[in-house]
């Protein structure tokens, strides 16, 4: 890789979590990233630029499938002049987690887009319900997050916006199950947090710090610490998924063992 390639810090990135790219004019074009990469029980994946991860934890032992993943209504969304970005969604029976890595330090405006397509409370007598938590850069936002009372309703969008720091060039998203809701509706293992899109970008008058000086005599050693930094944030994240992992299964395994019946 030439190392003028990571010549600039990002800041900005969007994400269709679960769908295919999808490029929105607001009023500006934007490019919301694909992120259909198939995460199975516990894994993670690095953009083709290195702008962003998303790790996953979750696969649940008491359902046949190979671990929930990305999932897409064909229910026209009212409500939003980006429809696409709710028809498709990442949810998990544990934990979802986005990073921005490489970002310059500062002010950023983090969106986050929902839309239940899967839990349709109407159909189940009421019944089921979707809670979880969201963190952003190790802060709670939400607890018990219900996208269905958020929105006033089952297919219909919500938005999250809050303002972060960024002081360490990465940004982290962390939505997680906390064991509250519903957990066997419409099927087992139909829990857990679900995302539609994400956003993040600078306000339009950021506070933001420029990124250091670069010596003359050597040009490129900025570029390639960059390089190493994302590097190294990846491996961090995939060593914090697979002990996740563990930690999860281990505790689903007990609790089969414990109520085989449940």
């Amino acid at each position: 890789m030439q190392a003028e390639q990571l010549t600039e810090p990002i800041t900005s990135f969007a994400v269709n979590c679960g769908g295919k790219q999808r490029i929105s004019s607001d009023p500006l074009p934007i490019t919301f990233d694909d992120d259909t990469s198939i995460l199975g029980a516990a894994g993670f994946h690095v953009n083709t630029d290195r702008q962003w991860i998303v790790s996953h934890v979750g696969s649940d032992p008491f359902t046949n499938s190979s671990g929930p993943g990305t999932i897409s209504t064909t229910q026209v969304i009212l409500g939003t002049d980006m429809p696409d970005l709710y028809e498709t969604a990442r949810t998990s029976t544990s934990a979802l987690s986005y990073y921005a890595v490489g970002l310059l330090n500062g002010k950023y405006t983090v969106q986050l887009f929902f839309a239940e397509i899967l839990i349709d409370s109407q159909l189940n007598n009421g019944t089921g319900r979707r809670l979880f938590n969201i963190d952003i850069q190790d802060q709670n936002i939400k607890r018990d997050f219900d996208i269905t009372k958020e929105a006033g309703g089952f297919g219909r969008p919500t938005n999250i916006t809050r303002e972060v720091t960024v002081d360490n060039s990465v940004l982290k998203i962390h939505l997680y199950w906390s064991g509250r809701g519903t957990c066997c509706i419409p099927y087992e293992g139909a829990y857990g947090p679900l995302v539609s899109a994400i956003r993040v970008f600078r306000p339009e008058k950021p506070n933001n710090s420029p990124p250091p000086a670069r010596p003359v005599s050597a040009p490129s050693n900025d570029d390639k610490r960059r390089g190493v930094v994302a590097g190294i944030a990846a491996l961090c994240i995939a060593g914090a998924v697979i002990s996740s992992s563990v930690v999860y299964l281990w505790w689903k395994w007990v609790a089969l063992v414990k109520h085989p019946n449940a």
